[in-house]
This record gives C-alpha cells, structure tokens and sequence, in this order.
C-alpha cells in the first residue's frame, strides 16, 4: 500500500533572499528613522508618512 508521500525537491530563487533581505533592513530601519524624526512631527503624522511610505512602496 502506498501512503501517498512524496518527496519534492523545490528550488528558491535568488531574488527571494534578496527581498528577504530588503525586508528586514526596511523593518530594521524604520525604528531608528522613527526615533530620530519624532521630536519633530506628531505621532498622527508619522503615522500617516509610515502608511504612505507603506503603501507605495507596495503598490
């Protein structure tokens, strides 16, 4: 009888880890851009920017 598993071997593209990486350093980055430009704008508009920022970036 057969159990129905299957072995697959899949291979990950190259620009996967490039975004990945791009990923993390844009989340890594956006605690220290948002520290440093506070004392300066409203916590509405830097959520605000951060939502742009987001949805450009996305679109």
């Amino acid at each position: 009888m057969s159990t129905g598993t299957t072995s697959r071997t899949t291979t990950v593209s190259p620009l996967v880890y490039v975004a990945i990486g791009v990923t993390i350093l844009a989340w890594a980055s956006a605690f220290i851009v948002v520290r440093g430009t506070a004392p300066h704008f409203t916590p509405g508009a830097l959520a605000l920017a951060r939502l742009i920022v987001g949805a450009l970036l996305t679109s």
